[in-house]
């Protein structure tokens, strides 16, 4: 299985992830870390942290994928101005 930022295939099972989450870097109400530890508790292979117009939580997300050998999916939602 991948863990961290790599992008492994575990095996031909279904895998159980989450790809759409927020920390506290942006409005989630937990830390990176605690996101993580969150997901191993719920029995997760990946993860994807996605907060808003940041990447700032996404060391500590790593760091905590691989000490809980989840897969961490690097993301990032952008706000957008449309201007007439």
């Amino acid at each position: 299985m991948g863990t961290g930022g790599g992008f492994g295939c575990k095996s031909t099972s279904a895998m159980k992830l989450d790809l759409h989450t927020h920390t506290t870097a942006s409005d989630g109400v937990l830390s990176p870390s605690e996101l993580v530890g969150f997901a191993k508790a719920a029995n997760l292979d990946a993860l994807a942290i996605t907060d808003h117009d940041t990447v700032a939580g996404l060391d500590e997300a790593l760091k905590a994928g691989l000490k809980h050998s989840i897969q961490i999916i690097p993301r990032i939602k952008i706000k957008t101005l449309r201007q007439a």
